[in-house]
């Protein structure tokens, strides 16, 4: 559904989606970290595929996928919500 609402550029979608996504999360924090980076991935060779990128998203996924290491579960959700209201 997140990848979907990025797709459409649906910024209501993408909230809605996101609230389905956190709740349909794992408990163990390294399973969340996972489900987060799969959609990462699938979003951007959605928007590679589709639309094309620019220099500004490239350097958003690098430095996400940087700090993924590095961050908690919450953190890592919020900044993938951002980047994808970016990406809209």
């Amino acid at each position: 559904m997140v990848v979907n609402s990025v797709r459409k550029n649906d910024a209501v979608q993408l909230k809605q989606a996101f609230v389905h996504f956190i709740y349909q999360l794992p408990h163990r924090e390294e399973l969340q970290c996972q489900y987060m980076h799969k959609i990462m991935v699938k979003t951007e060779f959605m928007l590679k595929d589709s639309y094309g990128m620019d220099e500004s998203l490239n350097q958003q996924f690098e430095n996400y996928y940087s700090n993924m290491r590095n961050l908690k579960a919450a953190k890592a959700v919020d900044l993938l919500f951002h980047h994808c209201c970016y990406m809209i």
